[in-house]
């Protein structure tokens, strides 16, 4: 969107969803990388992610996000990464040990500043995508944990 802006139009979702519905016969389907929304939602709705987070206005957040495109004729699924296959289990280690690295700047910058870190040290909470996807599935969303 930044450095290619004329690469993005706005469209009307109504629209490509009935358009869709009338070619194909059947509702159209957006799927959703669970952790890439999740960071959006957290991120860039400016909620609190230490001492808690803020789970109701999250779970809000997530809410209103699905049903912008239900309500134009979209079915949302989510997908969440699941169990880590051993071939992969290598680089995870090393992702987790870099992730000790990132938090530890966040203790340090809570024990500094005696306020909410930096939006540049945002880490996910722990457990966020277990907890977003059963949110998601109270709130009636379909939900899918890869293999």
């Amino acid at each position: 969107e930044k450095n290619c802006p004329q690469a993005c139009e706005n469209v009307d979702l109504k629209v490509l969803a009935q358009d869709y519905k009338a070619k194909h016969g059947k509702k159209p389907i957006l799927v959703v990388d669970g952790l890439s929304c999740v960071r959006d939602h957290f991120y860039h709705r400016g909620l609190a992610w230490v001492y808690g987070g803020q789970w109701q206005e999250y779970l809000r957040s997530l809410q209103n996000f699905v049903q912008k495109f239900t309500s134009a004729g979209i079915k949302v699924v989510f997908i969440f990464d699941g169990v880590v296959e051993k071939s992969k289990r290598r680089v995870w280690i090393s992702r987790r040990k870099n992730d000790m690295k990132t938090v530890k700047k966040i203790f340090q910058d809570i024990k500094s500043f005696a306020t909410e870190p930096k939006r540049s040290l945002f880490h996910h909470p722990p457990g966020t995508g277990m907890f977003a996807g059963l949110g998601l599935k109270s709130l009636g969303v379909c939900v899918y944990h890869s293999m």
